[in-house]
């Protein structure tokens, strides 16, 4: 018994959980910020969109759209000029439920959040 004493003083490591990879909140919730991803559901066309564009009193948001995520990445810079959309963030916030959706990423936390 002697031989395994010592077996019994090695300390136990505490196991850390790591942080989930996404989360989900509420819509109603959201803060946005430069890059967010924002999918916006209509009655027949879908639109993949990036924040671009931040009103300096949190009351619209400038966003980028396309049909496809793909062509967002293609776009030039007068592309995107020319497909940048305004809406009112009381507009995002109160929607419908499947109308808006934004993808935000959790520099703290190193995780994705989705608001939906």
């Amino acid at each position: 018994m002697a031989r395994n004493k010592h077996l019994a003083e090695v300390p136990v490591r505490a196991t850390v959980e790591p942080p989930p990879l996404a989360m989900y909140r509420q819509i109603s919730d959201y803060v946005p910020s430069h890059g967010d991803f924002i999918v916006w559901s209509g009655w027949i066309t879908t639109w993949h969109c990036v924040v671009a564009e931040i009103d300096s009193d949190l009351q619209s948001v400038g966003i980028i759209c396309a049909n496809m995520p793909l062509s967002l990445f293609t776009m030039s810079d007068s592309e995107q000029q020319r497909e940048i959309k305004y809406v009112e963030l009381s507009k995002i916030r109160k929607s419908t439920p499947g109308s808006f959706a934004a993808m935000h990423h959790d520099r703290k936390q190193n995780a994705v959040i989705w608001y939906i």
